[in-house]
């Protein structure tokens, strides 16, 4: 008989934890949900203001804006279709692009001979 006294407090320690442990996971699925939720309303908003923006702005052509200034490398037409096809695609309808412009890979260079001079040669 002492055995049943033992498992039934053992069974009431361990309720505890149980009931506490669900408790703090039923805690966090409302919070997760709540923040989902406001997550959605505020995508919403903004999708709908970016399709009321859209409608009330006629969409506008690019203009050449003549040839690059000196120092600058010419962006070609399949770069400019294809930097303009992951903007849409990302961003939606709403965005436009204003430049676009070669990098310069001289930054990168740079790091890599600091990289290199940094290690010692054997």
């Amino acid at each position: 008989m002492p055995t049943i006294h033992v498992l039934a407090n053992a069974f009431t320690e361990s309720l505890e934890h149980i009931v506490g442990f669900l408790s703090v996971l039923i805690t966090l699925t409302v919070l997760w949900m709540l923040t989902l939720l406001i997550g959605k309303y505020f995508s919403n908003s903004a999708n709908r203001k970016a399709a009321s923006a859209a409608k009330a702005q006629p969409p506008a052509k690019a203009e050449a804006s003549g040839p690059p200034a000196a120092g600058q490398d010419a962006v070609s037409d399949e770069e400019i279709a294809a930097v303009a096809a992951a903007t849409y695609l990302l961003l939606g309808s709403g965005h436009r692009i204003v430049s676009i412009q070669s990098s310069s890979t001289s930054w990168s260079q740079e790091g890599r001979r600091q990289h290199f001079a940094s290690h010692k040669i054997r």
